[in-house]
């Protein structure tokens, strides 16, 4: 049996365990797009789109976030994603799922991980999910519009 049945159960239990407050959500797009709505809204922050081929820009004061992403494997994702934010915001990581080896080498980026499954070593994720999450950018542009009206 599987760890999550899919995104949006993943995301339910994630929000669940995060406890600091933050100016905003980072979205790494287009596979954590369920998973930030659903933490966004629980903490009443505005979504703020990362994209690995757009350049990340904000028009908002940021001095906390929380990047959300489906998982980590290699961690190559979250360690780009931190040093496109930059040293001057405090940054936190929430996913369902990070190994606690990749965590080690997060957390010289990322002040916590915030993670419901933390296996010893890397894997694939879809070791933890029955339905992957897996969106075109098409589609997760229509999760985050109709999650955002």
């Amino acid at each position: 049996m599987k760890d999550f049945q899919n995104d949006e159960a993943a995301a339910a239990l994630l929000r669940d365990v995060i406890d600091e407050t933050f100016d905003a959500v980072i979205a790494v797009l287009p596979n954590s797009a369920k998973i930030a709505v659903s933490i966004a809204k629980h903490l009443g922050v505005p979504i703020l789109e990362y994209w690995d081929d757009v350049a990340f820009e904000s028009h908002l004061p940021l001095s906390k976030v929380v990047v959300v992403d489906d998982g980590v494997e290699t961690g190559t994702k979250a360690l780009k994603v931190a040093g496109v934010l930059g040293d001057g915001i405090i940054k936190y990581l929430a996913v369902p799922v990070c190994s606690r080896e990749i965590e080690a080498t997060l957390l010289s980026e990322y002040r916590k991980v915030y993670s419901l499954k933390k296996p010893f070593v890397r894997r694939s994720l879809d070791w933890h999910y029955e339905v992957r999450p897996e969106y075109s950018a098409a589609e997760a542009r229509s999760i985050l519009k109709s999650a955002l009206h």
